[in-house]
């Protein structure tokens, strides 16, 4: 994967294409939440990665459900806190008036 990072970096700015191969602690600054254990590098490409907000949200809820959360509508999360056992621990606030 790294070769062919670098093969299409070698190319991206000729046909306009914004890339950088970028290191596993750049990656983690980037996006903290991602586990980079055992990454070599990756592909930033800023101008990459259009996204429907509300598909997005209802893919990221399926997922959460699937794997055990449950989600709970017009509450404020005023805290999140990574546990030693690698789960998140969510403070909420409920007390949101609803629409």
């Amino acid at each position: 994967e790294a070769d062919w990072f670098r093969h299409v970096a070698g190319f991206a700015p000729i046909i306009g294409f914004d890339m950088e191969i970028i290191d596993a602690a750049e990656i983690k600054r980037l996006f903290p939440y991602i586990e980079t254990d055992g990454v070599v590098c990756g592909a930033h490409t800023t101008m990459d990665g259009h996204v429907d907000p509300a598909g997005c949200c209802n893919a990221l809820a399926t997922g959460a459900r699937t794997m055990g959360a449950s989600i709970q509508r017009h509450t404020r999360v005023t805290d999140i806190n990574l546990l030693p056992s690698g789960a998140w621990a969510v403070r909420l606030h409920s007390n949101i008036n609803k629409p």
